[in-house]
């Protein structure tokens, strides 16, 4: 069921994984243990896939990263999940949501652009509709374009949007991607009060 969780686990099941995500809850069980517990809580856990699984990138791509011994990519966009989840990114993509980044940089947002500075100013529209993430020369994502979990974010991998607007990293949950407060989230304000 969708919030089971490590705790539901018998102790005759036993869940393996790839020696690359091994290696990595090793270390960031100490460094990032939120997020550990978080994808402990998630599906993706109980059936063996793991931080290696999402992050895995070649060295030829564009965000590419090298970290402990293996490239990984930071950004996870609707391109990596769709590997797995194939039907949800194409209709995702196909979505509105996943094109309201291109707002953030249209003539529409003249006023925002003025009053806020450059488009990845998180203080006003880019938090919700995204914006472009921006990469330094070894691939890691610059800060004030990242973190960027604007569901119309344009990614490094040149696809559009964030599955975690709405399923958040590291739990993606169907659950918690349909509660009215994940929407209201964005869906606020006088612009559009839908919340």
């Amino acid at each position: 069921t969708e919030n089971k969780n490590i705790n539901n686990v018998s102790s005759s099941q036993k869940i393996v994984f790839s020696q690359e995500t091994q290696k990595c809850i090793d270390c960031h069980k100490d460094k990032t243990p939120a997020l550990v517990k978080q994808w402990q809580s998630s599906k993706h856990y109980l059936n063996g896939i793991g931080c290696y699984e999402c992050h895995r990138a070649e060295k030829q791509d564009i965000d590419a990263l090298a970290h402990n011994g293996f490239y990984i990519r930071v950004v996870i966009s609707p391109k990596v999940c769709g590997k797995c989840h194939v039907q949800e990114a194409k209709e995702f993509v196909a979505s509105s949501h996943a094109h309201t980044g291109k707002y953030v940089y249209s003539p529409k947002n003249v006023l925002g652009m003025l009053v806020t500075g450059m488009p990845n100013n998180f203080a006003g529209c880019a938090r919700c509709h995204g914006a472009k993430v921006l990469l330094d020369e070894k691939g890691k994502p610059i800060a004030g374009t990242w973190p960027n979990q604007g569901i119309g974010r344009f990614n490094p991998d040149g696809s559009i949007g964030a599955c975690s607007a709405c399923h958040y990293s590291h739990r993606f949950s169907l659950k918690q991607a349909r509660e009215p407060e994940t929407c209201g989230r964005c869906h606020q304000g006088p612009d559009h009060p839908n919340i």
